[in-house]
């Protein structure tokens, strides 16, 4: 047994360990999850002995050696184990920055902040994006899906977008001048009755 594991206080338990324990009988389940215990916990490799639990063991290997060499070497990894993510991936070597909650708070925080931002971004390029939330606000302002579109298209191919920060608002803006000009458009032909006097 190693002494590095003894600090190692957690592992992630990845949902294909237990779909491929579902699929086995209760001795053989037992065996392949005592297994990857063992094996995660201290860091010796002892294959189960019956032929399925081996089978579903094997199946497994690769995320679970990826865990134990990711502990063994202090890279990629938190004090107990668990892989880095984001910006503290790769530093932590013996001492790493903020407590481990601190840091798995933060990496859930980031998370949390893409999940809502794929599900709700309508539509996205370079450093600009607009919300569906947004889009339907603009729709709400009497501009159809069509013309949003083709603004938002505008804008992506314009060559100075990069001094945008707002899409909402640079569309908002653009539909607008828009509308001006084609009130002015309008104007400029309408018939104008000339009155003799």
């Amino acid at each position: 047994m190693s002494n590095i594991f003894e600090k190692k206080m957690a592992f992630n338990f990845y949902r294909s360990y237990y779909e491929t324990s579902l699929l086995l009988q209760k001795d053989d389940k037992a065996e392949f999850l005592e297994a990857i215990l063992h094996y995660q916990f201290t860091g010796e490799l002892i294959e189960p002995n019956s032929p399925m639990a081996l089978l579903a063991f094997r199946g497994q290997m690769h995320s679970l050696n990826k865990q134990v060499t990711g502990y063994k070497s202090g890279k990629n990894t938190y004090p107990n184990g668990n892989p880095t993510k984001g910006k503290y991936k790769g530093e932590y070597k013996g001492e790493h920055k903020g407590s481990h909650k601190q840091v798995q708070e933060q990496e859930e925080e980031q998370e949390q902040e893409q999940e809502k931002e794929e599900v709700q971004v309508y539509r996205k390029f370079k450093h600009l994006s607009i919300s569906v939330d947004e889009v339907e606000k603009l729709k709400s302002n009497g501009y159809t899906k069509i013309q949003i579109d083709e603004v938002l298209d505008k804008i992506e191919n314009y060559s100075q977008n990069k001094k945008y920060s707002s899409l909402y608002l640079t569309a908002n803006n653009w539909l607008k001048k828009e509308e001006q000009e084609k009130a002015q458009e309008k104007e400029k032909y309408r018939y104008k009755p000339t009155i003799f006097g």
